[in-house]
Parts: structure tokens; C-alpha cells; sequence
């Protein structure tokens, strides 16, 4: 204690001291605000790409069904509105979908880094050498997405265009390498290499979006199938479980039509 109270003590008494810590500690918060404003950004922007490519996927996959003759889920209320982001959990979950793709893919980056341990001169060049490695996986990655979605019927030219924009970033990325190898500063490859990044992580954020409003759109898959049996006798078979709330039971019933049942006319519901 005596020890400690004498450093606390000659940072008091010497002004100087004082200030270089002042400063250093209010640089260091200026920092983290500002990587926790870029990082908030990144993730609603990666977020606001999700719930584009959701609504695209939705969009087709209610298509191919009426194309196909299969019903499509019909709600008794359908909000038209779209909530603000701060308002919309379900945004920020798929931007950090995205984000957690990415950081995955990075982590190689960050390993190499850390046991392989550059010189100081070459870091920049370095990094950039190793960002390939996550920008080409994420091409894969959102290449096999598109031939997925491809392979279930969605033939939307979208689905194509972005996987051959990931397949050409991952291209850039390999040229960018190539460069850096011979004559490219190290600096300006590892700019290119994070615009490259970025680029991915928005590809990947917005097919995943696609592909997780495919899979909402079948209700079949989603919802469970139970019976249900009402205090008045009667079973009502072939439905599935929408939602329940503290009033009442809502189901869709096998043409994709929602109805509603209230809690105090049911006896039990059972799953099929």
C-alpha cells in the first residue's frame, strides 16, 4: 500500500506526468467511441443488406410456390411498415450473421499474424497478403449459397449476379497479393484488401438474407402440425402452431390461411 500510495503521490505532485496520462487516457477513449461508432455502422449497414435480401427471398420463393400450385401464408394482419433499426432486433441479428461469417474467415488472418510474428516494416504487407485468405473463402462461401438456392428452383439473375461479384472480389483479392509480391506498396494492398473485405462480408449478409427469407416463406417446414381440440367436442386436425399470446392461439391451416382460436374455447392442442 505504501508503495502504491507513493506513485499515486509523485503522479500528483509532478504536473507533467499528470497530463501525459490525461492525455493518453482521453485519446484512448476517443478510440474506442470511435471503433464503437464504425462498428455499430458496419453491422446496421451489413444488417439493412440481410433484410434486403429477406425480403428478395420472400419475394421469389412466394413465386415459385404459386408457380408450383402450393399455398402461400396468408395473415389476418400483415404490417406493411418497416421498423427503424433501433427498433429491429431481428436487423442487427442478421448484420451480425455477416459479421460473425467474417470474423471466423479473419481469425487465420489474426493466428498467422500472432505466431508468425513480422517485422515491423512489413506488417501492412503482410496483412494483406493474409487477407486473401478470408475474402477467397468467403467467395465460397456465398457461391455455395447461390448454387443452394439455385439447386431449390430460385432462378432469379440477383442470385447469379452476386455470386459473381464474390467470385471477382476473390479474383481482385489474388491480383492484389500478386501486386503487393512485385511492385505495390504494402499500405495501399492492405486499403485494397479491406475494401475487398467489406465488400464480402455485405455479399454474404445480404445472400444470407435471401436464403433465410426462402426458408421463412415455407411455412410448412417452420411451423409444427398439431390437432387441436376445442371444449365444445370438436378436433380441428392438419394445422400448425403460428404463435400464442395470453388470449388467444393462432394457427395456419393447410391452405395458408391464418385463423385464430381463443385460449378459453381450447381443451388441449397436440402435436401430430
Amino acid at each position: 500500500m505504501t508503495l502504491a500510495w507513493s506513485l499515486v503521490a509523485s503522479v500528483v505532485a509532478e504536473p507533467s506526468t499528470a497530463a501525459v496520462v490525461s492525455s493518453f487516457v482521453e485519446a484512448a477513449s476517443n478510440v474506442l467511441k470511435l471503433a464503437g461508432l464504425v462498428s455499430l455502422a458496419y453491422v446496421i449497414v451489413m444488417g439493412l443488406s440481410f433484410r434486403a435480401g429477406g425480403a428478395l427471398g420472400r419475394a421469389i420463393e412466394k413465386g415459385c410456390r404459386k408457380a408450383e400450385d402450393k399455398p402461400n401464408l396468408k395473415l389476418l394482419t400483415e404490417s406493411t411498415d418497416t421498423p427503424l433499426f433501433w427498433k429491429d432486433p431481428a436487423l442487427v441479428q442478421g448484420g451480425l450473421r455477416g459479421l460473425v461469417v467474417m470474423a471466423i474467415l479473419a481469425m487465420y488472418v489474426v493466428l498467422m499474424l500472432a505466431f508468425g510474428k513480422p517485422p515491423a516494416s512489413l506488417l501492412a504487407e503482410s496483412t494483406g497478403i493474409l487477407m486473401s485468405y478470408p475474402n477467397v473463402m468467403a467467395a465460397f462461401y456465398v457461391t455455395s449459397l447461390a448454387v443452394f438456392l439455385l439447386r431449390k428452383g430460385q432462378k432469379k439473375a440477383i442470385v447469379r449476379l452476386i455470386a459473381l461479384l464474390s467470385l471477382g472480389a476473390a479474383v481482385g483479392s489474388g491480383f492484389t497479393v500478386v501486386a503487393m509480391v512485385k511492385t505495390m506498396d504494402g499500405r495501399v494492398g492492405l486499403g485494397i484488401q479491406f475494401v475487398i473485405f467489406t465488400a464480402q462480408s455485405w455479399l454474404i449478409s445480404y445472400l444470407s438474407g435471401v436464403f433465410a427469407g426462402v426458408q421463412s416463406t415455407r411455412f410448412e417446414d417452420n411451423l409444427p402440425l398439431v390437432e387441436v381440440r376445442t371444449i365444445d367436442g370438436e378436433t380441428i386436425g392438419n394445422v400448425r402452431l403460428l404463435k400464442t399470446t395470453h388470449t388467444e392461439c393462432r394457427f395456419v391451416e393447410a391452405d395458408g390461411r391464418e385463423c385464430l382460436i381463443p385460449k378459453e374455447r381450447i381443451q388441449r392442442v397436440r402435436a401430430m
